[in-house]
């Protein structure tokens, strides 16, 4: 909206509100009316006064009434109700697309970076293992191997020739510990868990590399 109608509109708001003062202080007595409005009666007055306060509020109405508020378009649901399912029920869409594999292999740094926050969580399982939680700590291990698994492999993949195949062996390696530390805690074997859990940490650290 133009800045010169916002002014009129904003003189027009303070004309009426001065109109109206003036008009209620008339009615209280507190300013003295025109002879003119003298020579009615007292309730005919107050019926002047009455619809000349309602005539200047409905003017100043629709003054404030006429400013164009902006148009709120909702486009939430223009969509049909199919395509407002979940993506993973999207069956025109590729298997991997639909279930996030092609999105997490798409950057190998985020990959990594996941990497490093698991080696954090076997820290936290051997913790737990040393004050003897052994369940607590193979959930820790359980809720973390699957993505290390995946991202494991795709580190791995994403090198070519001989890079590539000792990547995947360590993979292995680091994989089998894994599940040897998982069972000694399994079994609550305090020794054997705690050989394991060092040899997952030196595997960890050689296939993080």
């Amino acid at each position: 909206m133009p800045r010169s109608a916002i002014q009129k509109r904003i003189v027009l708001l303070a004309t009426a509100a001065i109109v109206a003062t003036i008009l209620f202080s008339v009615s209280c007595g507190t300013v003295a009316a025109p002879k003119l409005s003298r020579s009615l009666p007292i309730n005919s007055r107050r019926t002047a006064i009455t619809t000349l306060i309602g005539l200047s509020s409905l003017g100043a109405a629709r003054g404030a009434l006429a400013i164009k508020t902006p148009d709120i378009n909702d486009h939430r649901y223009s969509k049909p109700a199919f395509d407002r399912f979940n993506q993973a029920a999207d069956t025109t869409e590729d298997i991997r697309l639909r279930q996030g594999i092609t999105q997490a292999r798409g950057s190998l740094d985020q990959t990594k970076a996941r990497l490093v926050a698991a080696g954090k969580k076997i820290d936290e399982a051997g913790a737990f293992m040393k004050k003897g939680a052994w369940e607590d700590g193979r959930g820790v291990l359980r809720r973390s191997a699957g993505t290390m698994r995946f991202d494991l492999r795709t580190v791995a993949t994403s090198k070519s020739g001989q890079g590539r195949t000792e990547a995947l062996r360590k993979t292995q390696q680091f994989l089998s510990d894994l599940d040897r530390f998982d069972n000694a805690m399994r079994l609550k074997d305090k020794p054997a868990a705690e050989e394991a859990y060092q040899r997952v940490k030196e595997a960890y650290q050689a296939v993080i590399v």
